[in-house]
């Protein structure tokens, strides 16, 4: 795969792509925020009514993410572990009314 960095960015990368024989993949996007409340809170300005917000998160963050989500309206909130079954993503759905 290839990292590649935006002009401007101090993070260690802000674009995956990824490569395999049979075909070539988008794998992620990392963006620079001061924390998860930007992501969870503008979401509602960014995504469509029923969206889903997915977010990859570092060691020990899942459980206050998932009540901050739950205290933010949004529902079939949901943590899942990543290959080394450390806590990892949390996912949720957007309620828009």
């Amino acid at each position: 795969g290839d990292f590649m960095r935006c002009p401007g960015s101090r993070d260690h990368h802000n674009l995956f792509l990824l490569r395999r024989k049979d075909k070539a993949a988008f794998n992620h996007a990392a963006f620079e925020v001061q924390n998860f409340d930007e992501i969870m809170m503008g979401a509602s300005q960014l995504l469509k009514k029923d969206a889903w917000l997915l977010m990859e998160h570092g060691y020990s963050q899942q459980k206050k993410l998932l009540h901050k989500l739950a205290s933010l309206g949004y529902s079939e909130i949901e943590g899942c572990k990543d290959y080394a079954s450390v806590d990892r993503i949390v996912l949720a759905k957007l309620n828009l009314s």
